[in-house]
């Protein structure tokens, strides 16, 4: 396709979307809690959940090397009460006691985590950028510096409660 067709159709493409963001923002013009609606509650987890969860991290005590995977849905309330909805999958692989590889991909950002021991390579092709930095010598001291940092890496939170139970590894 030569660029003079490209720029033809993608002018109207994008007039045309411009045109159906803006009807909304005509229609309403106030978030739903304004407008009367109730807001949001925050979820709480149930007995029967917390269980199930804490079987897992129970049995994922007993192995040195295993692998989570994890699909995920998040809902995003916007202006206007509309919601956006983003998907991610998440892979964590664990060898203890100092090895572990973490991916996420999804709607909104990819990732790839490298942990060796000695060093954490973490990589964003999005961003065409990776970083390696000093890691310390386990998985739990790790856990703990990312937490400590404020650092998201896929499936940390199963991390931490794995490292929580089990002393030998920090």
């Amino acid at each position: 396709m030569n660029m003079s067709r490209h720029r033809c159709i993608r002018a109207p493409l994008l007039s045309a979307l411009l045109l159906v963001l803006a009807a909304p923002l005509a229609a309403a013009e106030t978030a739903p809690e304004a407008q009367g609606a109730p807001p949001v509650e925050p979820q709480t987890i149930s007995p029967e959940a917390k269980a199930v969860l804490d079987h897992m991290v129970a049995f994922m005590g007993t192995m040195k090397t295993y692998s989570i995977e994890s699909q995920s849905t998040r809902d995003e309330i916007v202006n206007f009460g509309y919601k956006v909805q983003h998907n991610e999958h998440q892979t964590l692989t664990v060898q203890l006691p100092n090895k572990l590889r973490a991916e996420i991909s999804g709607d909104l950002r990819e990732r790839t985590f490298v942990y060796d021991g000695a060093k954490l390579l973490m990589y964003s092709p999005e961003h065409a950028a990776y970083t390696r930095v000093d890691a310390p010598d386990t998985i739990g001291k790790l856990v703990d510096r990312l937490l400590a940092a404020g650092m998201e890496m896929p499936l940390v939170d199963m991390l931490y409660r794995r490292c929580a139970g089990r002393r030998l590894e920090r």
